[in-house]
């Protein structure tokens, strides 16, 4: 599987690259998902930055989260279903 990035995606855009044929935007709106953070981020931010606060963490943990949801939400509901409805019948 290809590791995309934001650099690979304005390539993509601007038809300087192709994509591989398996992967599809589903696949994509499936990466931006993997985005949504959990609290061990906020066990971890204790070790890395003890200077920061965790009120300060939780906020910045809480939007990335949102965002991150947001956006794997927009990029799965605008692509097409990996199936028809005829082939999900026969």
């Amino acid at each position: 599987m290809t590791e995309l990035s934001a650099r690979d995606f304005h390539l993509v855009k601007k038809a300087l690259s192709a994509l591989p044929d398996d992967v599809s935007p589903r696949l994509i709106g499936a990466a931006i998902l993997c985005g949504v953070s959990d609290s061990l981020a906020l066990l971890i931010i204790n070790y890395d930055f003890p200077t920061v606060s965790l009120r300060a963490a939780a906020v910045g943990i809480l939007a990335g989260s949102v965002i991150a949801a947001a956006l794997g939400i927009l990029v799965l509901v605008s692509s097409a279903p990996p199936w028809t409805p005829a082939e999900v019948a026969a």
